[in-house]
């Protein structure tokens, strides 16, 4: 999964960014929406990680697709649209919103995983 699904998703990123494949940045954002969503729906429908922790794993990817996903369609949103002030601020709080939720989450779920090791290695004592 990693070397296929994951590079190719990197691949794509890159063929956007650094091409003129789409050389109006705003058809840039929309590529990148795109790439994002279609990456998100692939690993939901996979779910390719093994299921220790209730698949721990698929969850904390499957939340920073999301949390990428959202980012780059209000980051469109606020770069595209002639939208007012107050659009705007909602779109930066969203993004803001969303990207710390995930870092909260990762940051659990890395606490989780100390904590459980410690565990695991007194039990075998």
């Amino acid at each position: 999964w990693e070397l296929v699904v994951k590079r190719m998703d990197v691949l794509f990123v890159y063929i956007v960014t650094y091409t003129q494949l789409a050389p109006d940045t705003k058809a840039k954002l929309i590529l990148y929406v795109i790439i994002a969503g279609v990456a998100w729906a692939l690993h939901n429908g996979a779910r390719p990680f093994d299921n220790r922790m209730n698949g721990m794993c698929d969850s904390l990817e499957s939340n920073g697709l999301q949390a990428r996903f959202f980012t780059f369609a209000m980051l469109q949103i606020l770069l595209i649209m002639d939208a007012p002030s107050i659009i705007n601020d909602l779109s930066a709080a969203f993004i803001l919103v969303a990207n710390a939720i995930f870092a909260v989450d990762a940051a659990v779920v890395w606490v989780l995983e100390i904590f459980c090791a410690r565990d695991g290695e007194e039990e075998e004592e």
